[in-house]
């Protein structure tokens, strides 16, 4: 199974959107499931329900954070190449959903009850949210080959 079937599968079983993108990549990267799980946890519907950057994305952030991050203060190309892989993920997000903000993804509030009467009427979980964790695997999957 790819990690772009392993994200949506973790997603579909429950797990929040963070989460789903970063587990399958984490695990290919030796880092503990059940570790991986709570960094990411917090991050869900847009950083803990604030819907604000969309937590497929920060887990694809996550993800290349493990991947390229810097370990030492001084290995700023360690940083740089980050940042710049952070900044290539969004831009092709981006060309496939027009933005990384959660509302701005959904087209509704979810702090408010017409907002989650239209993300339920619209099957936005499924229509938005599964299609954002696919995405963001596979172009993850672009960046970061095992």
């Amino acid at each position: 199974m790819d990690c772009i079937e392993q994200a949506v599968n973790e997603f579909k079983a429950g797990f929040n959107c963070c989460q789903s993108v970063f587990v399958p990549f984490a695990a290919q990267m030796g880092l503990e499931r059940d570790t991986a799980l709570k960094l990411a946890t917090g991050f869900g519907a847009g950083m803990a329900r604030q819907q604000e950057t969309c937590g497929a994305v920060v887990g694809a952030y996550l993800a290349l954070g493990l991947g390229f991050g810097r370990t030492k203060v001084e290995d700023e190309f360690a940083r740089d190449e980050t940042y710049m892989y952070m900044l290539d993920f969004t831009e092709e997000f981006v060309k496939l959903h027009g933005s990384i903000n959660c509302k701005a993804l959904l087209g509704c509030d979810l702090s408010t009850a017409e907002g989650q009467k239209q993300f339920n009427k619209h099957n936005l979980m499924e229509n938005v949210c599964t299609n954002c964790v696919g995405d963001a695997a596979g172009i993850l999957e672009e960046f970061i080959k095992f």
